[in-house]
C-alpha cells in the first residue's frame, strides 16, 4: 500500500479516538477537549482542529484552563466558515473567582457555524492548555417557575425560581456533594459578563455549570441565583450554600449573578431588575440583612455595604487580597443604591436594624460533673438568648431562653461530649443558630480548651474531636475565636488550646494582632500550645507583615518554605513511624496546599510529609518547655478523617506532656481500679464489671512509653525507679483512662 495511503488512514484513525475520547459525561450536552502546547515552533499558529458544527446548538461556548499555576499568557483564537478564515479574536480574560490547583481563561460564546478553529498564543510558553467547546442541547419543555414555598411568618416571599431539574433536565449537572452552608451577613450581585445573543437561558447557565466545574474545578456552579433579562430566577447552589462567585466574600454573602454584560452599552433590563430586586428583599428578610447598612468583613478588615457589587471588595480594599473586576458592570453597579432604596421600602421588608445578628462569640466551659457554663457576648438589638442542646451534632433540642448571656446548662452526663448552639432573639424573631462548641461535663477541671478559629467555610470542625478526647479519657470545653477577642474566655485559665484553623488563610486570617497579644502571652505563662492548619504560614509569611512573621517564627517555632509539598501523598507521618491520611475531598477543606516548613529557634521536627525529603521541609514542629510548649502543625488535624487516626494524633501530641494533664473520671477511671497506690512494684487491677481491657501502657512525665509486665490482672513497675508514671488502660471499644501513679 501507498505510503500517503498509508498515512492517511493513520490520520483518520488518530482523528477518530481523538473525538471518542472527547466527549465527557459531565452533562447531558457534548463537550470536546482540545489539547495544545505552544512551543517557540508553533505558538503563531496551532494546529486546525476540524469541528464541522452545523449551529445544532443555541451557541457554543469556548473555555478552557491549565494546570500550570504559572501561566500568563494572551490567546487567540480564529474560525473558518464556508473555507474562509475570520479574523483573530482575543479569548476574554476570565472572570474573577476562587481558584482550585489551576489557572482558568475566559469564556467565549461561538453564534455562527463553523468548520475549523484554530489558535495562537501571544508568546511562546511550555503549558498544556486544555481548551473546551460546549454545545449545548435546545431546552426543551422547560416548566413554569416553581412556587416557592419558604417565607418568614413575616417579611417578604421568595420568589418563584427554575429548580436545577428545570434547567438540567437530564440530571447530569449535580449539585456539589457535602455543601458548606452559611449564615449569610451580605448580599453580592454580579453580571454573568460573557456575551450571548441566545434567549435560551437554560442553556446559558447550564453552560455556566459546565465551565466552573469542568474549567475552574469548583463543585458546582459558583452562584447562589441567577437571574435572566426576562426575570427568570434560577437556582443556583442555592440557599445559605457557601459559593465560589467571589473569594473575599464566599464565606458570608449570598452570590445573585445577573446574567448578560452590563459594562458597556447595555441596560439591565426592567424585568429582571425586578426580579433582582424581590430576590434581594426575601434574602435580606430572611437573614435579617439591614440592605442599607453597611457591615463588617474579616477578610477585607472593614466595613462594606452590605448589598454590594463584586467589584466593591477590591474598589474599597485594595489591599486585601480581592482581585480586580468590572463585575458587576457600570450599568448595573450604578443601580445598587437605587436597589437599596427601592427594597428598604417594600411594605414586606422588614429592616434588620431591629433584628438579632447570629451571636458570634461565646463559649462553653465545662462547670461540674453534669453542667457547662455558656458566655455570650451581647447582640445588639437582641432581648434574650437561645440555647439549643444535641448529643450527636445533628438533632438539637431547645433547652433554655434567658435574657441573661452567662447560662448554665444542668443534667448532663458526665464524660459524653454535649454540643450546644446559641441563637439572639427579639420581638422580631430569632437569628439563625450559630456554629456548635462542645464540652465533656467531668468531675475534673477542663485543661483543655478548643478554640473554634474557623470563618472561611461553615463546617463543624468540633466534631472531629468529640470521639478522639472522649476515647483518650480527656474533658474539654470550647469557644469560638471572637469570644477570645471580647474576653469571654481566658486563655490562661487552661493548661492546653488547641486552636482550630482548617485552611482559613489570608483572606480569613488565621491570627489577627489582638489574637496574636492573646496567644504570645498564653505561651509566655508556660501554657501548651497546639495549632494547626494549612495555610498560617502562608497567610503570616508570605501574605503578613514583619509583626506577623516574628510572631510566626518566635511563637511558632517554625520557618515557612513553602505553600504547598511536592509531591503532595496527602500523607503524614510522625516521629515513630505512624502514618495518618489527610482527606482528598475538597467539599470538607481544601488539604491541597499544606504548609512546608522547617524548624526554627530550638524547636524539633514531629512530622513529615510522605514522598518529600526532610531537607525541602516538613509538615510539623515541637518546642517543649520545662513547662509548656507548642505544637504545630502545616496541616489541618481536621483534615485526618479517620477517627481511631485523629486519636492517635492527638495522643501523640499530649502524650509528651502527660504530666499536665489531668487525671480524670472518665468510664475506665469509675470502673477500674489499680491498687496499692503508691506502690513499691506490683498493681493489681480490680475490674469487677470484667470489662475487656484491650491494651496497657505505662509512661514516665516526658511521656515517653515504657516497657513493663502487666497481665490480666497486675500490672509491674518493679524494674522500674522510684517516682511519678502514668498508666493508661484502653478497652475494647478505644475509651481510654490514665491513671497517676507513684511508686517508692
Amino acid at each position: 500500500m501507498h505510503k500517503a495511503t498509508l498515512n492517511n488512514i493513520f490520520n483518520y484513525l488518530l482523528l477518530f479516538i481523538f473525538f471518542l475520547n472527547s466527549f465527557l459525561v459531565f452533562t447531558q450536552d457534548k463537550n470536546i477537549e482540545i489539547i495544545q502546547q505552544f512551543s517557540s515552533e508553533n505558538y503563531a499558529k496551532s494546529e486546525v482542529t476540524k469541528i464541522d458544527y452545523k449551529n445544532t446548538s443555541p451557541f457554543v461556548m469556548l473555555s478552557g484552563h491549565t494546570k500550570d499555576l504559572s501561566f500568563n499568557n494572551t490567546i487567540f483564537y480564529r474560525l473558518k466558515t464556508q473555507n474562509n478564515w475570520g479574523e483573530w479574536q482575543t479569548l476574554p480574560e476570565p472572570h474573577e473567582g476562587e481558584d482550585i490547583g489551576r489557572v482558568a481563561l475566559g469564556v467565549a460564546f461561538i453564534e455562527q457555524a463553523f468548520e475549523d478553529i484554530q489558535f495562537k498564543m501571544l508568546t511562546p510558553t511550555n503549558s498544556k492548555i486544555i481548551f473546551r467547546l460546549f454545545f449545548p442541547e435546545f431546552t426543551k419543555n422547560i416548566s413554569k417557575n416553581n412556587t416557592a414555598n419558604k417565607q418568614k411568618a413575616s417579611g417578604c416571599a421568595q420568589p418563584a425560581f427554575q429548580e436545577r431539574s428545570d434547567w438540567c433536565p437530564s440530571g447530569n449537572c449535580p449539585k456539589q456533594t457535602s455543601p458548606s452552608i452559611i449564615n449569610p451577613t451580605h448580599i453580592v450581585v454580579h453580571h454573568s459578563a460573557g456575551n450571548t445573543v441566545s434567549s435560551d437561558y437554560a442553556a446559558v447557565v447550564r453552560s455556566y455549570w459546565n465551565y466552573h466545574v469542568n474549567d475552574r474545578g469548583w463543585a458546582d456552579i459558583g452562584y447562589n441565583w441567577l437571574i435572566d433579562p426576562n426575570g427568570v430566577v434560577y437556582e443556583g447552589r442555592g440557599d445559605r450554600v457557601r459559593g465560589a462567585h467571589s473569594p473575599c466574600m464566599n464565606a458570608i454573602s449570598t452570590g445573585i449573578c445577573f446574567i448578560g454584560n452590563y459594562e458597556n452599552a447595555t441596560q439591565p433590563s426592567a424585568l429582571g431588575m425586578q426580579s433582582l430586586k424581590d430576590l434581594i428583599a426575601w434574602d435580606a428578610t430572611d437573614k435579617a440583612i439591614d440592605v442599607k447598612a453597611t457591615e463588617y468583613v474579616a477578610a477585607l478588615g472593614g466595613n462594606i455595604e452590605t448589598i454590594s457589587g463584586h467589584k466593591d471588595g477590591y474598589d474599597q480594599y485594595p489591599d486585601s487580597g480581592c482581585s480586580a473586576t468590572a463585575c458587576p458592570g457600570a450599568n448595573l453597579h450604578n443601580k445598587l443604591q437605587t436597589i437599596r432604596n427601592d427594597v428598604a421600602n417594600y411594605p414586606c421588608y422588614i429592616s434588620s436594624a431591629n433584628a438579632p445578628k447570629v451571636p458570634n462569640s461565646f463559649s462553653v466551659i465545662r462547670k461540674s460533673n453534669k453542667s457547662v457554663e455558656i458566655k455570650i457576648k451581647s447582640v445588639t438589638n437582641a432581648t434574650k438568648y437561645g440555647i439549643h442542646k444535641s448529643t450527636d451534632n445533628v438533632t438539637y433540642q431547645k433547652v433554655s431562653e434567658s435574657s441573661n448571656t452567662t447560662i448554665t446548662i444542668d443534667n448532663l452526663i458526665q464524660g459524653e461530649v454535649t454540643y450546644f448552639k446559641v441563637e439572639a432573639i427579639n420581638n422580631d424573631g430569632a437569628s439563625d443558630l450559630s456554629t456548635p462548641l462542645a464540652a465533656i461535663p467531668s468531675q475534673s477541671v477542663s485543661d483543655i480548651l478548643i478554640i473554634d478559629g474557623v470563618e472561611r467555610r461553615e463546617y463543624d470542625a468540633i466534631a472531629q474531636y468529640d470521639k478522639p478526647l472522649n476515647q483518650l479519657g480527656r474533658t474539654f470545653s470550647s469557644a469560638t475565636n471572637d469570644a477570645v477577642i471580647n474576653g469571654e474566655v481566658d486563655l490562661n485559665n487552661f493548661i492546653f488550646v488547641i486552636w482550630m484553623l482548617l485552611d482559613e488563610s489570608t483572606n480569613d486570617h488565621t491570627f489577627d494582632k489582638f489574637e496574636q497579644t492573646k496567644v504570645k502571652e498564653f505561651i509566655d505563662n508556660g501554657g501548651v500550645f497546639i495549632v494547626s492548619g494549612n495555610e498560617i504560614g502562608w497567610d503570616l509569611v508570605e501574605k503578613g507583615d514583619a509583626t506577623d512573621k516574628s510572631f510566626y517564627e518566635n511563637y511558632l517555632k517554625a520557618e515557612y518554605i513553602a505553600d504547598n509539598p511536592t509531591p503532595n501523598n496527602f500523607k503524614v507521618t510522625d516521629n515513630n513511624n505512624k502514618t495518618y491520611n489527610l482527606s482528598s475531598d475538597l467539599s470538607i477543606l481544601d488539604n491541597t496546599y499544606p504548609d512546608l516548613i522547617k524548624t526554627k529557634n530550638g524547636s524539633a521536627k514531629t512530622f513529615i510529609y510522605e514522598g518529600v525529603t526532610e531537607s525541602s521541609g516538613i509538615a510539623g514542629v515541637s518546642y517543649k518547655t520545662a513547662t509548656g510548649g507548642v505544637e504545630y502543625l502545616g496541616f489541618a488535624i481536621e483534615g485526618i478523617k479517620d477517627n481511631t487516626q485523629r486519636k492517635e494524633l492527638i495522643d501523640y501530641l499530649l502524650q509528651k506532656y502527660s504530666s499536665l494533664l489531668a487525671v480524670d473520671n472518665s468510664f475506665i477511671k469509675q470502673n477500674i481500679r489499680l491498687y496499692p497506690n503508691p506502690t513499691s512494684g506490683i498493681l493489681n487491677i480490680l475490674n469487677p464489671d470484667f470489662i475487656n481491657i484491650n491494651k496497657v501502657e505505662v509512661f514516665n512525665i516526658y511521656g515517653q512509653k515504657l516497657n513493663a509486665k502487666n497481665e490480666n490482672k497486675s500490672i509491674s513497675l518493679e524494674n522500674f525507679s522510684n517516682g511519678i508514671y502514668f498508666i493508661r488502660i484502653e478497652d475494647e471499644n478505644g475509651k481510654q483512662g490514665t491513671f497517676k501513679i507513684i511508686k517508692k
